[in-house]
């Protein structure tokens, strides 16, 4: 995969790197989508708008029970167990990226890839 690109938003960045992408690879596009629509959905916020940069605690206004159930959304809709102690989101997923990233090794691991 391809670098992601500073202000890019995460859709400009799929459109440009997922096209005759891998198994892993959309896998982990699978998995971009879904947090973002998780965020989206929860948050109110279009995936236009999100970066990977985006910082957790910005898009929930520094919200943590709004963090709790994003993520809580997240990790059921993949049926995925969390792994993190509660009450550490922000430490954890700083970032939007950090949140995929971490959710598409999970998801992963449980599909044996």
């Amino acid at each position: 995969m391809g670098a992601y690109r500073e202000g890019e938003t995460v859709r400009e960045y799929l459109a440009r790197e997922f096209e005759g992408a891998s198994l892993e690879e959309k896998l982990y596009a699978d998995v971009i989508m879904s947090v973002l629509a998780a965020i989206e959905v929860r948050l109110g916020i279009t995936m236009d708008d999100i970066t990977y940069e985006s910082r957790l605690e910005d898009l929930t206004q520094k919200n943590l029970l709004g963090a709790m159930a994003l993520l809580r959304d997240i990790h059921e809709m993949y049926e995925i167990q969390v792994t993190y102690p509660q009450y550490s989101e922000y430490h954890m997923f700083p970032t939007v990226k950090d949140v995929i990233d971490y959710i598409a090794i999970e998801v992963a691991d449980a599909k044996g890839l």
